[in-house]
């Protein structure tokens, strides 16, 4: 429903310690996860701006980005330190009382989103490719009962986490493989191996 936009002040290249105030950069949600560590170290000599600090439960969304595909990135974060404000790149969306934060996310993720948010970024190649507010406002999205949408992110949720885990296994089984692969060769190049039949 609402869109806010934070602030970008002259900052440091180094991320922001713990116990300092940093702005996040636009790649903060890039594939869809939150990266409270991509983010620039704020001056001491400048005031921090709390209403603008990220908080758990924030559905954050990259307004602009020298690559066309990661803008209109999404991410809800779960959890964040303290001292993390909004920069000027990156949108805070408040979803209304009839749209899911986890659904929303899925849902701007989703092939037919990235479509009209490529659609829709303005600005010539580079650094000014952006998402003005006014087009996001104007995205068409699908939007079920709050109880479907629930089931729905439930699923996704099953689903990947099965599908990571074949990854995981399936990333094991290579790497052995490798092992092997190398064992062999170094067998066959020291002698160990007679290869005189073959």
């Amino acid at each position: 429903n609402g869109i806010e936009q934070g602030w970008s002040p002259e900052c440091l290249s180094t991320p922001a310690d713990d116990d300092q105030w940093g702005v996040v950069k636009s790649g903060c949600v890039n594939g869809g996860v939150f990266n409270g560590n991509d983010n620039k170290t704020l001056p001491q000599e400048l005031t921090p701006m709390p209403q603008y600090e990220i908080r758990a439960g924030d559905v954050l969304m990259s307004r602009a980005s020298g690559s066309p595909e990661l803008i209109g990135s999404v991410a809800l974060v779960s959890s964040t330190r303290n001292k993390l404000m909004l920069s000027d790149k990156v949108f805070r969306i408040a979803c209304s009382k009839n749209m899911l934060a986890a659904f929303f996310v899925r849902v701007m993720g989703s092939r037919m989103m990235r479509t009209q948010i490529e659609l829709s970024i303005s600005g010539a190649d580079g650094l000014a490719n952006n998402l003005p507010q006014s087009r996001i406002k104007k995205l068409m999205l699908v939007r079920p009962p709050v109880g479907e949408q629930a089931e729905i992110c439930n699923y996704i949720d099953r689903q990947t986490t099965r599908l990571d885990t074949l990854i995981e296994k399936t990333e094991r089984s290579i790497a052995l493989i490798k092992e092997r692969r190398a064992a062999l060769i170094t067998a066959a190049v020291t002698g160990q191996i007679d290869l005189r039949a073959a």
